[in-house]
């Protein structure tokens, strides 16, 4: 019986950080993409983009290494403006969904970049990461819903790294990785040992429900401080 109270109370806790974001907390700075390829390899970079309502379009800039990867094309359902800047190895694309911002939703690939790797690639190298620079047209309400994933292919194999915070092993971090992590610290459920080092996001060397806040807020668009969402 305590557990659930526990547990009920937790949940009202984190709802109530769901509702209370404000626009000028909503980040997508500096995300690293797990990538893994052999020399030659083809590599695929997908972008989805779901939960949007109100937005009327997204500008998206990604930067990569030269080095060991070089760009060769895009192909994208929506949007034709590529901007790339050698100097800085930028991929800036962006892109209008409608042109009035009324509502949008959609859970489907948008833009993928293509890629040939120069050199072997690990996951652990981060030779790549991605930000929004700008949502277009948007009702900055339905912001804290939107979300973005960002996964690799390399020869037609999905690539998915140990991300910090992904409790439920799916690449991603969202509420659910919140909510295994907060049944872990009340003792409900155990989180599966090959995760365990993936959970402790605020360093503090136990698994508690501040995780478990940390990641709903990372989840819902608030900046984090810690490492959440970073190649493990």
């Amino acid at each position: 019986m305590k557990k659930t109270i526990s547990l009920l109370l937790a949940l009202c806790i984190t709802l109530c950080c769901m509702f209370s974001v404000s626009a000028e907390e909503i980040q997508y700075n500096g995300k690293k993409v797990a990538l893994k390829a052999a020399k030659g390899d083809t590599v695929e970079v997908c972008v989805s983009l779901g939960g949007v309502k109100k937005v009327g379009g997204i500008h998206l800039v990604y930067t990569f290494d030269s080095t060991c990867l070089q760009y060769n094309s895009y192909t994208a359902s929506e949007g034709k403006a590529l901007v790339i800047n050698d100097d800085t190895n930028e991929l800036s694309w962006s892109t209008l969904f409608n042109a009035k911002g009324t509502d949008f939703d959609t859970t489907g690939e948008i833009i993928t970049f293509n890629f040939t790797a120069l050199s072997d690639i690990s996951i652990d190298d981060k030779k790549m990461t991605y930000y929004v620079k700008e949502f277009f047209n948007a009702d900055m309400n339905d912001l804290p819903q939107t979300s973005i994933t960002v996964l690799s292919k390399t020869n037609g194999e999905t690539v998915i790294g140990k991300l910090y915070g992904d409790a439920n092993g799916d690449g991603k971090i969202s509420t659910s990785d919140a909510l295994v992590i907060l049944r872990h610290s009340i003792n409900i459920a155990q989180i599966d040992e090959s995760r365990i080092g993936l959970c402790d996001v605020n360093g503090d060397g136990k698994i508690t429900a501040n995780d478990s806040m940390q990641i709903t807020r990372y989840a819902i668009g608030y900046k984090s401080n810690y490492p959440i969402g970073e190649v493990y």
